[in-house]
C-alpha cells in the first residue's frame, strides 16, 4: 500500500465524498438503471458468468506489480488495531497474487472499473490491461460503481429466480438474520422472501487470504457442488475477483464480486473479520442495535471482549453516518441530524445494558472505552462523553501552558 499511497499523495487532497452524490433523476440515473438491467440480462443469458470490480486497493496492487514494486499482504492496507472509532480496510492479498488478479480483470465477463470513485478514475489510465473487445464492462464513469444500483433495483428479483450462495466474512451474520422476521421486515425492499439462499463462512473468517486462497477456493467448490447453487455472491477483498473469474469458468456458475454489499445487507458498521469501523458503508435499510449485535455474537462467539466492544462502538457510529438508499458514504461522512441522533441514543441505551460489564474488563477494553467516550464528547452525543472530553481538553490546555512555561524558563 505504501507505493499506492505515494501515487495518491501526488494527486492532492481527496474530495470530501470520494464517490460524489447519488444521481436522483435525469439522464445519469436512467443510464445507471439501463446498465443494471443489462447486467441482469447478461447474467441470465448464460449459466457461467463472472462479474468483478476494480477497487482502489486492487488498482494499487496492480500498479505496484506493474512497476516492479513488491507489496506483501501484511503491509498492503493491512492493520490489526482494535478501534471501533477509526476506519480500517484491507485488500487481503499481496504481490504473490497480483498476476492472478490481473488475469481475472483481463478475462472476466464483466468488469466495473469504478472510474467514478476517487482516486481510481484518475489513476486508471496508468494501468495497462489487455481485455478482448467481446467482453463486457461499464460504458462510462457515470455507470460505474454499478453494484450499488443493481442491488437496489435488480438483486431481489434475481435472487427470487435463482439458487444463490453467499460467502464472506459476514456470511454467518446474514445467515442468522435470514431467520429473523424483524430482518425481513426491515430489508423487504432488497431481500427476497422466496428463492433458495445458502451461506458459507470462509476459513479464518476471510483473514489470511495470501496463505488460504486456494484452500478457500477448494472449500467453495465443495459448497457449490453440495448446494447446487447457480449464483455465488462472494465478498472476499481482492481474492473475490480472482475466485469469481476462476470458479465461473471451472464450475460453470455465475459469480459476482459482491464487496461491501454483504455487509450492507447485514447493516454492519464493521467488517466481519475486523474489530474496527469499515471504510465506507452502502445503505439500504437500518436494523436495531440489539438484533445486529445478537447476530455478531452468534457468528463470532470467540471474540475477545475488546473486539466485541469495538464492534459495538462501530455499530453505534454507523447510525451517525450519512445515508442515501442505494448509495455508499465514506467513514468520515457524518450526518448528526435529529433522526440519526435519536436512533444513536436508542442503540446507546441497549449498548450500556449489554456491554457495561466489558468496559473495565482489561487494559484493552478501557482504552477502547476512552476512544469511544472521546468521540461521543467531541460530537456532544452523551453526557458521560461530554465530561470525558471536557477533562481531556482541560488537560491538553494545562499541558500546553506547562510546556510554554518551561520553554520561557529555559530561554
Amino acid at each position: 500500500m505504501i507505493y499506492f499511497e505515494s501515487l495518491i499523495r501526488a494527486l492532492g487532497p481527496p474530495p470530501e465524498s470520494p464517490l460524489g452524490p447519488k444521481p436522483q433523476d435525469g439522464t445519469e440515473l436512467d443510464a445507471r438503471l439501463r446498465e443494471a438491467q443489462r447486467l441482469t440480462g447478461l447474467l441470465e443469458a448464460v449459466p457461467a458468468f463472472s462479474f468483478v470490480r476494480l477497487g482502489d486497493m486492487d488498482l494499487g496492487l496492480l500498479l505496484a506489480a506493474q512497476d516492479g514494486v513488491c507489496e506483501p499482504e501484511k503491509t498492503f492496507g493491512r492493520t490489526d488495531t482494535t478501534t471501533g472509532t477509526s476506519a480500517q480496510g484491507c485488500l487481503g492479498i499481496g504481490s504473490a497474487h497480483a498476476r492472478r488478479l490481473r488475469q481475472a480483470l483481463e478475462s472476466a465477463d464483466y468488469v466495473d472499473f469504478h472510474q467514478r470513485l476517487w482516486p481510481v478514475g484518475l489513476l486508471l489510465p496508468q494501468l495497462k490491461l489487455a481485455r478482448p473487445a467481446h467482453l463486457h464492462g461499464n460504458s462510462s464513469a457515470q455507470t460505474s460503481y454499478l453494484l450499488l444500483t443493481w442491488l437496489e433495483r435488480e438483486f431481489k428479483g434475481y435472487c427470487e429466480r435463482h439458487r444463490t450462495g453467499f460467502c464472506g466474512a459476514e456470511a454467518e451474520v446474514l445467515n442468522y438474520l435470514h431467520d429473523k422476521e424483524a430482518f425481513h421486515e426491515a430489508a423487504t425492499g432488497v431481500w427476497p422472501r422466496s428463492g433458495h439462499q445458502f451461506f458459507h463462512q470462509p476459513r479464518d473468517n476471510g483473514s489470511n487470504l495470501d496463505a488460504n486462497l486456494d484452500v478457500i477456493k477448494a472449500d467453495l467448490v465443495q459448497f457449490i457442488r453440495e448446494t447446487g447453487i447457480d449464483t455465488l455472491f462472494l465478498s472476499l477483498g481482492g481474492a473475490a475477483k480472482i475466485l469469481c473469474h476462476e470458479l465461473a469458468a471451472e464450475e460453470g456458475i455465475r459469480c459476482i464480486d459482491f464487496g461491501a454489499m454483504l455487509r450492507a445487507l447485514c447493516y454492519l458498521g464493521s467488517d466481519g473479520n475486523r474489530a474496527a469501523r469499515s471504510t465506507h458503508s452502502p445503505f439500504y435499510h437500518r436494523l436495531p442495535f440489539d438484533l445486529v449485535m445478537d447476530a455478531v455474537e452468534a457468528a463470532y462467539p470467540a471474540l475477545p471482549p475488546e473486539d466485541l466492544l469495538a464492534k459495538a462502538h462501530a455499530q453505534l457510529i454507523l447510525e451517525l453516518q450519512k445515508k442515501e438508499i442505494g448509495w455508499t458514504s465514506a467513514s468520515q461522512e457524518y450526518d448528526f441530524g435529529p433522526e440519526n441522533r435519536r436512533i444513536f441514543q436508542q442503540g446507546h441505551r441497549a449498548y450500556v445494558r449489554r456491554y457495561r460489564k466489558l468496559l473495565d474488563r482489561n487494559a484493552a477494553t478501557r482504552l477502547e472505552r476512552k476512544r469511544f467516550l472521546h468521540f461521543c464528547g467531541k460530537h456532544r452525543l452523551t453526557f458521560e462523553g461530554r465530561i470525558f472530553y471536557s477533562v481531556f481538553v482541560l488537560k491538553s490546555i494545562l499541558s500546553q501552558l506547562a510546556c510554554n512555561f518551561r520553554n520561557q524558563a529555559t530561554s
